[in-house]
């Protein structure tokens, strides 16, 4: 009988420690004071192809911040053609730090069939099947300037890589919409730019990466620019990053509070 009480007890006190350990994470979540917002270039990568959702293509670790193996695991928004009689559509699967849909700029249409690259709507894993990409395209933008393309805003304080994904085709013959930077700006005088690019619509895929923190809110906007008249834009993914102090508060908490029941029922007990 005492050993069946002794469990009852027991079980109480750990389903007593697992609330608190919730309710402490929820409480360090609401606390969290509003930072401020930053805007970083990671990079890019240049002609790096479709497999940017297949674990067999190796990625960089700083633009795959979960370490999964894809990129923009945790959302997506891009052009695909979906038939001859619908023509392009855009498709997207948004994260929930996200408030609303993307954006596309005044003067951007829907426009080619494309290259294939991965289908984000796949489960990740080696040899991601294909899908055919399209892109959002103006025409007429001053040579040399930037201009600007995708707008999303966030809808909780959030910590993520922003995938830029620049389209290609096999043939190499148009280069008119060629893109050599990206830049993404945000509340105030937050802004970076990746510069370097080589994309344009008769190349391979190209990425270029940034890490934005930012709060609710907060509306970003991602610019092209290149040296002729024309800019093109495949899409973009999204990938947020892990936030370990928040695990190490948790796990802290926990055995603290694991080691105050266990004590007490060490006391109860004699």
């Amino acid at each position: 009988m005492s050993r069946t009480i002794s469990s009852v007890v027991c079980v109480s006190l750990i389903l007593r420690v697992i609330f608190c350990g919730c309710l402490l994470v929820a409480v360090v979540a609401l606390a969290q004071p509003a930072a401020a917002t930053t805007i970083t270039a990671l990079g890019a990568q240049g002609d790096f192809g479709p497999g940017w959702r297949s674990t067999d293509v190796t990625k960089t670790a700083a633009y795959d911040p979960n370490h999964d193996g894809a990129y923009g695991s945790n959302g997506y928004y891009y052009v695909t053609y979906n038939d001859e009689w619908t023509g392009q559509v855009v498709k997207s699967s948004l994260p929930a730090f996200l408030d609303g849909d993307v954006a596309v700029a005044s003067g951007y249409y829907l426009w080619g069939g494309n290259s294939d690259f991965d289908d984000p709507s796949q489960p990740i894993g080696p040899s991601v099947a294909d899908i055919r990409s399209c892109v959002f395209a103006n025409d007429g933008i001053a040579a040399d300037t930037y201009s600007d393309a995708l707008h999303f805003t966030l809808a909780t304080q959030s910590d993520f890589v922003l995938t830029v994904i620049l389209d290609g085709r096999p043939e190499s013959n148009w280069d008119a919409d060629r893109v050599d930077s990206v830049k993404v700006t945000g509340p105030g005088s937050s802004s970076s730019e990746v510069s370097g690019l080589d994309a344009y619509f008769g190349n391979t895929f190209d990425y270029a990466f940034f890490r934005i923190r930012g709060n609710a809110g907060d509306t970003f906007t991602v610019s092209l620019r290149g040296p002729d008249t024309s800019r093109m834009i495949t899409g973009l993914g999204f990938e947020a990053i892990p936030e370990p102090s928040t695990l190490a508060l948790l796990t802290t908490g926990l055995l603290g509070l694991l080691c105050y029941a266990w004590r007490r029922r060490k006391i109860a007990e004699n």
